[in-house]
């Protein structure tokens, strides 16, 4: 996005770049369908689409929305929960903050696709989580600033047969995974793409940040995922047997500021599942904590990139290889420190 005088302008780029483009005129160029939220001058009882007559709420706009509309969401502090309605779009400016305390604020629906852009901040304050779409074929293309949540995932995600993308600034959980993978059945076809500065969780949490379980395949690149407890920063696990998990992980960092491992597997893995490592900066402010801790039965481990790392590769089934493999080089360099955010 590209950020060019007023905040609530947006109209549509024919440039062939990102499809947004900020100007100093108010919503008189765009080429799609669009209802204007505005939390601070809106009114939900006499807004129009497509005109600069604003909805006070974002539940308003998705009632008058149809597919293939956009709700623009101007800055405010929207009180609001399950703020998607079926096939429709999103762009949120800086500023613009929805947070709730009871229920799920971004919950996808199944056989929908929705695309979330801008600099949405999205904070779930109670047991609820920020965002969820882990159901049967949802697909949600997501990009923000902050995803935040208090006891619950602040992401939750594995539709089994969905496709998902998650880019940001920042995820966090106080006390939970800021990141939750799971919930794809044997057979699934889901994809999920993460690409997050920074995903992490408090000192209290008692699960790691990244936390993925029984998912077909993700990517994560280009991200930082931090620890600050006795978990470690990165789970990759199976429970059940029939279940196949693909992860690759490039171009990240992986930090752990508390006594915990960087990454761990567990489970008894299905044999086709894979790990796959690309180039990585490792540290662990535990010395005896462990950059990969294996514990899982099967899996596979690719070493396809450069790694530095202050901790060496252990855990309880280490001496079991477990078909690893790659070209990759482990630098293993004790002085190696990283200092927290």
């Amino acid at each position: 996005m590209k950020i060019n005088g007023n905040y609530n302008t947006v109209t549509q780029s024919n440039k062939g770049g990102d499809p947004y483009l900020l100007e100093s005129t108010f919503l008189t160029k765009i080429k799609f369908n669009y209802l204007l939220v505005d939390g601070v001058n809106g009114d939900d009882a006499k807004a129009v689409k497509n005109t600069q007559s604003a909805y006070k709420t974002i539940t308003a706009a998705n009632a008058a929305a149809t597919t293939g509309d956009t709700v623009v969401v101007n800055p405010s502090t929207y009180d609001e929960a399950g703020i998607l309605a079926l096939d429709v779009n999103y762009f949120f400016f800086v500023g613009a903050i929805v947070t709730n305390a009871t229920s799920d604020i971004v919950q996808a629906f199944t056989n929908s696709t929705n695309t979330i852009s801008g600099y949405g901040s999205f904070v779930a304050t109670g047991s609820n989580e920020a965002v969820r779409a882990d159901g049967n074929n949802q697909h949600l293309l997501m990009e923000f600033l902050e995803v935040k949540s208090n006891t619950s995932s602040a992401i939750r995600y594995g539709s089994t047969f969905g496709r998902q993308s998650f880019r940001g600034l920042r995820v966090y959980s106080e006390t939970s995974a800021a990141i939750h993978g799971g919930g794809g059945a044997a057979g699934s076809t889901g994809r999920a793409e993460i690409q997050i500065r920074y995903i992490e969780n408090g000192a209290s949490a008692t699960v790691p940040p990244l936390n993925l379980t029984q998912m077909s395949y993700t990517f994560i690149h280009d991200s930082m995922i931090i620890s600050r407890s006795a978990m470690e920063s990165f789970f990759i696990g199976l429970n059940t047997p029939t279940d196949t998990t693909v992860v690759e992980v490039d171009n990240c960092t992986i930090a752990n500021f508390g006594t915990g491992s960087a990454i761990r597997t567990g489970g008894s893995s299905d044999p086709d599942s894979r790990l796959v490592l690309g180039k990585l900066n490792v540290y662990c402010a535990n010395l005896s904590a462990f950059l990969l801790d294996v514990r899982a039965d099967n899996m596979n481990i690719d070493f396809m990139g450069d790694i530095l790392s202050n901790v060496d590769i252990g855990g309880t089934n280490v001496a079991n290889p477990q078909n690893w493999g790659g070209n990759g080089d482990l630098e293993l360099d004790t002085s190696f420190v990283l200092e927290d955010i």
